[in-house]
């Protein structure tokens, strides 16, 4: 998986994350303390993200098959919309 790859599926989790869970403890920290953003990480740290995630063990698989599904980007909540378009795979 090269470093696009890894950015790309760090981002789709955590929008689908946010958009599952109200109650995600990291989502407030984020909007407290920021985040940098993934670009700014290195390979390792986007490496060491992905297996926190347990994202790390699908690295072989193609990502249609992880059950992440571009409707539940469309369900966004409004405030999520900007940022949803992150997650979706280039044409």
């Amino acid at each position: 998986m090269n470093r696009e790859e890894m950015i790309r599926r760090l981002v789709s989790y955590s929008v689908e994350t946010a958009v599952r869970e109200p109650d995600a403890y990291w989502l407030q920290e984020m909007f407290e303390k920021g985040f940098a953003g993934y670009r700014r990480f290195s390979d390792s740290r986007l490496k060491r993200e992905l297996e926190l995630r347990g994202l790390d063990e699908a690295m072989e698989t193609d990502a249609d098959e992880e059950g992440f599904d571009e409707a539940d980007i469309d369900d966004a909540p409004p405030a999520l919309a900007p940022y949803a378009t992150l997650a979706r795979e280039p044409e």
